[in-house]
């Protein structure tokens, strides 16, 4: 799996910072997903935000990441109104994040203003 590392600057008061679940999913809604449609369980938007938020709870490993999204399939299948109650398997999460979506476009949805810096 190919690793980025993407600069983010936050700011610097003791205000909390508030994140738009929703409007991070509908930002990875217009990603594309590179994954054969055949067989497919969990849309790519679904799994970058969950992923999202295991990364800001703490997760930073592809098995956190699938521990932390396991642990709370419950409440995630209620969030994000699922059929299923469950969620992917480790090795799953490893496709996804090697092979799903090019970095690039992952980076240009994140930090759009990088388009322009080239950072």
């Amino acid at each position: 799996m190919n690793r980025s590392i993407l600069a983010v600057d936050l700011p610097t008061h003791d205000a909390p910072i508030v994140l738009d679940i929703g409007t991070i999913y509908g930002a990875f809604l217009t990603l594309n997903d590179a994954r054969d449609p055949r067989g497919l369980r969990y849309p790519l938007a679904l799994l970058l935000t969950i992923a999202v938020m295991a990364k800001l709870s703490g997760s930073s490993q592809v098995a956190a990441i699938a521990d932390w999204a396991r642990t709370r399939a419950d409440v995630l299948a209620e969030l994000f109104d699922l059929k299923r109650t469950t969620m992917p398997h480790q090795a799953s999460w490893t496709r996804v994040f090697g092979q799903a979506v090019a970095v690039s476009a992952l980076e240009q949805v994140v930090a759009p203003e990088c388009r322009t810096c080239h950072c």
